[in-house]
């Protein structure tokens, strides 16, 4: 199995991102590394993102878009595959499993 990292941009998103890293969390397919970026929130948004540490890793950075976020997530992580997820969003618990089993029937 390829190394799998999630990485969540997170801008002012105290109201989703607890929901968002449990759904992550509670996958059928473990990811290897989860990384929060935080950019530049003004909310309890990095705090929040601490709480689930040591499994997830939390960088915060000044506010420089989500394109900015995204980049250092990818910067920070060691996966072979990179999961960019959003921080209003709630996953399917067995999304990263689908997508490994597309990904080993359909290789090219």
């Amino acid at each position: 199995m390829a190394r799998l990292s999630v990485i969540v941009p997170a801008h002012n998103a105290a109201a989703t991102l607890r929901r968002c890293l449990e759904s992550v969390l509670a996958q059928t397919r473990q990811a290897d590394e989860i990384i929060v970026v935080d950019d530049g929130s003004t909310d309890d948004t990095a705090a929040i993102a601490r709480t689930f540490e040591p499994r997830v890793t939390v960088c915060t950075q000044h506010h420089g878009g989500a394109a900015a976020a995204r980049n250092e997530g990818a910067r920070m992580s060691s996966g072979e595959l990179l999961f960019f997820c959003d921080a209003d969003l709630t996953l399917d618990p067995a999304l990263f499993e689908k997508l490994e089993d597309a990904l080993a029937t359909h290789p090219d």
